[in-house]
């Protein structure tokens, strides 16, 4: 472990912070937190069609809650709704998403799903500005998550667990909703709240007025600036 030669430790959020002091048995405060940050350029918002579309963008795994938002989704009953499913799938997710097809298919919502693996940049973009609203309910202590921040970019208001980094995010943006985590009925209501929410887009704006303001690359760097020079002054 090279903890102790390090002059400075930097989390992405107050939660990572606060997990990785307990678990180096850290002083409370010893990890400066700097929030992620993404280029914005390119990211535009939705045009702000009338729609009804569940989306989520992360690796199609069971550890970014893919299952859960799919047994929400059935909980919903809904055959007006579209669930929109993107990212990546690594070694064995091809057998994972196809047992999540079948259950689909059981409960006849398998033409209400679609599936979009390996976006490019810009495919994302268009992917994100279709959609009425965006969660990826994770089931683990989430670090971050840059897939939040590129929803929001996009303005469209986000249904995250209330657990891990999300709060720090969606609680000061006031772009969402938090629901308890694990709970595929709690993810079903919390989806539904937001769907029905006649202020949705002025949600979802709030989400993207927050990257402008403190989620982006430029934020980042000048953050870390402030920290180097510290480190190493002049």
């Amino acid at each position: 472990m090279r903890v102790q030669d390090a002059d400075v430790l930097v989390a992405p959020s107050q939660f990572y912070g606060r997990l990785m002091e307990e678990r180096l048995r850290l002083e409370p405060g010893s990890i400066h937190v700097i929030p992620n940050g993404i280029d914005l350029s390119g990211w535009r918002e939705s045009d702000g069609e009338n729609v009804k579309r569940i989306g989520y963008l992360a690796r199609m795994c069971h550890s970014k809650g893919l299952g859960l938002l799919v047994d929400a989704f059935i909980q919903l009953n809904d055959s007006s709704l579209t669930l929109a499913i993107a990212g990546t799938m690594g070694g064995g997710d091809d057998v994972y998403v196809a047992g999540l097809k079948k259950k689909l298919e059981k409960a006849r919502l398998d033409s209400c799903v679609e599936w979009f693996p390996d976006l490019a940049r810009q495919e994302k973009v268009d992917f994100l500005r279709d959609l009425s609203v965006f969660s990826v309910p994770v089931v683990y202590p989430e670090a971050f998550g840059l897939y939040l921040l590129e929803a929001m970019a996009c303005g469209v208001p986000v249904v995250m667990p209330n657990a891990s980094a999300f709060p720090e995010v969606v609680n000061s943006a006031a772009c969402g909703v938090l629901v308890t985590p694990g709970s595929a009925g709690d993810l079903a209501r919390g989806l539904q709240e937001m769907l029905d929410d006649p202020e949705r887009e002025v949600v979802g704006k709030k989400g993207r007025r927050a990257v402008e303001e403190r989620y982006h690359v430029g934020a980042m760097a000048l953050n870390f600036e402030k920290i180097f020079g510290k480190v190493a002054p002049k």
